[in-house]
């Protein structure tokens, strides 16, 4: 679709900090730059017929000698301001990645966007505090944004359209998705990763069954991670946690055995309880019976 305009934003435009470390020339050679982007065949790309101008092409196309053009892109490539495809074809990040969220909402639009937000019924979100629904019935026909912008180097994106992909355009010549946007907030998140099946431990297992129940939950993860350094640090072995756990006990049976007070108690139960501390601790359990 062709678009009369593209939005300019003076607050990015002033905070980034690539574009103000060069000179007001370069500055300005960028602006020119932009709108030959948006008028390319493909938005966001300096390009003719597929390729790369040369800096005479380009010199011609905005007014001014090649070898200050030259210079010019040199300066604005060092700050780097623009990015260049593995065809050496300068783009403008913001620019691309507006056109495809633009493209992203245009085909989500297609798909019939929200089944809850009917054209002539209530509107299901136009609820107040005390439950009443608004008699307001929206008639107006819902189309997807065509907002751009000219700063290059923003990492800000528009809200994207609800559950939709959104490509990693840094270099958009064979970049994978790599990106969600959240259903909720519309926030472009980092797509997550499985992490891989743990590798068998029977540290952590041991300390699992001693005190998780034998499986240790998500929540769980960092807490028993450092348990099972902290005993591998003490060069603990599988079959040396149950056992000492027992001489805790036996010696301290009004006291909870966590996993961290018996890391902290580790090498005090390096031995054998003494037998009398034993028995007490049997005639304790039979009188508890």
């Amino acid at each position: 679709m062709k678009l009369p305009s593209f939005q300019f934003y003076p607050a990015d435009w002033k905070k980034d900090p690539n574009l103000q470390s060069v000179s007001h020339a370069a500055k300005g050679l960028w602006i020119d730059i932009l709108c030959l982007m948006f008028e390319s065949e493909r938005r966001g790309y300096l390009q003719l017929n597929g390729k790369p101008p040369s800096n005479e092409q380009l010199a011609r196309m905005v007014n001014c000698s090649a070898g200050e053009v030259d210079r010019l892109i040199a300066e604005l490539r060092d700050a780097g301001v623009f990015s260049e495809s593995t065809h050496k074809i300068i783009f403008s990040r913001r620019m691309v990645r507006d056109s495809q969220l633009r493209d992203i909402r245009g085909k989500c639009g297609k798909l019939g966007g929200n089944p809850a937000f009917k054209k002539g019924a209530k509107n299901p979100y136009y609820i107040t505090k005390d439950k009443q629904i608004d008699k307001v019935r929206d008639k107006q026909k819902i189309t997807p944004s065509s907002s751009s912008s000219s700063s290059s180097s923003s990492s800000k994106t528009n809200t994207p359209a609800v559950g939709c992909e959104l490509a990693d355009v840094l270099d958009p010549e064979g970049s994978p998705p790599g990106t969600y946007v959240n259903p909720t907030t519309g926030e472009v998140r980092p797509k997550r990763r499985k992490s891989p099946p743990r590798e068998p431990d029977p540290i952590w297992d041991a300390v699992a069954v001693a005190w998780f129940g034998g499986k240790v939950a998500e929540p769980d993860y960092a807490r028993v991670g450092k348990i099972v350094r902290d005993l591998k640090a003490h060069e603990a072995t599988p079959a040396d946690i149950p056992l000492r756990i027992g001489r805790y006990r036996a010696e301290w049976p009004a006291v909870e055995c966590t996993p961290e007070s018996m890391v902290r108690h580790w090498s005090r139960f390096a031995q054998p309880t003494p037998k009398i501390v034993v028995a007490k601790f049997t005639a304790e359990m039979l009188r508890k019976k």
